[in-house]
């Protein structure tokens, strides 16, 4: 029999999703620019813009290559990888209105996913980071310069994007992020529970061993008494007697040896099938055996 195969850590799955995320962001933004571009719908600094996308992309790419090592997913680095999206969406907000930009909203996004993954300590220190990028991009931004109408659209649709896209990754990726760490709960205390019961059986072996090794002796001895004194007398009321008490021995001594095995097989953890009948034959001997009338 194999153990089942312990699961995935929590931290190293959830990264896998963060960057799952971080892609359809991605591509959400560069379509974002490439279509303000292409319609000359907004003056933006379109150089920094592509830097700070590829910057995405490159930290998408590193992030999968790190994923396939075999080094663990610390909690820190999880956080961090968080924080990594915070800057990198302040810094295109910055190119892009700064606070008055309608996707300023995705920064609930972030701090949802380390609320419900990380710690209150790594959860504090990112609504921070958050605050701090929020703040100042209330005082300085790169301004957009677009008429009044065409502004005010953009708000509305931006919104409405923006809450849109917040919404489904908090709703699919937050949610499949908690159930990942309460599958990790439920095997650890699984495991748990295996260890305890493991224990138990262990030392019932134990015992077991301990009376079988103690009962040998006295039992052997009986059965040599038994046979010397079917030697020595010749009655016949008391040979059956006597034949009837040493098979009554010669069972108990089969017994120990049977606990003997089983606490050896509970120590290796080895537990051998048998057939029912063998095993219900066996049963029924044993019965009439200890019950001849």
């Amino acid at each position: 029999m194999f153990a089942a195969l312990p699961p995935l850590s929590a931290s190293r799955q959830n990264l896998w999703r963060l960057t799952l995320v971080r892609i359809l962001v991605l591509a959400a933004q560069a379509g974002s620019v490439g279509f303000a571009w292409l319609t000359h719908l907004l003056p933006l600094p379109w150089l920094a813009l592509v830097i700070t996308l590829a910057f995405s992309a490159v930290l998408c790419a590193l992030t999968a290559a790190r994923l396939r090592l075999p080094l663990p997913v610390t909690e820190f680095e999880y956080a961090v990888q968080l924080g990594c999206d915070l800057l990198i969406h302040s810094v295109l907000l910055y190119y892009s209105g700064g606070s008055t930009n309608p996707f300023v909203s995705y920064y609930l996004v972030p701090l949802t996913i380390a609320a419900v993954t990380l710690p209150w300590v790594y959860s504090l220190a990112l609504s921070g980071l958050a605050l701090v990028s929020y703040t100042f991009l209330l005082l300085r931004f790169y301004p957009l310069e677009t008429y009044p109408v065409a502004r005010e659209n953009m708000q509305v649709y931006g919104m409405w994007m923006s809450i849109a896209l917040a919404a489904g990754v908090i709703t699919f990726f937050a949610a499949r992020m908690a159930e990942e760490l309460r599958r990790q709960e439920q095997w650890r205390a699984q495991r748990r529970e295996e260890g305890l019961r493991d224990q138990q059986l262990l030392a019932v072996a134990t015992e077991a061993a301990g009376a079988a090794h103690e009962l040998g002796t006295p039992l052997a001895t009986m059965s040599v008494l038994l046979k010397e004194m079917r030697q020595e007398h010749s009655d016949a009321a008391l040979q059956e007697d006597l034949a009837l008490l040493q098979q009554q021995v010669q069972q108990c001594k089969h017994t120990l040896q049977q606990l003997v095995r089983a606490a050896e097989a509970n120590r290796r953890l080895d537990v051998m099938p048998r057939p029912v009948k063998a095993w219900l034959d066996e049963t029924c001997d044993r019965w009439h055996l200890m019950r001849p009338r």
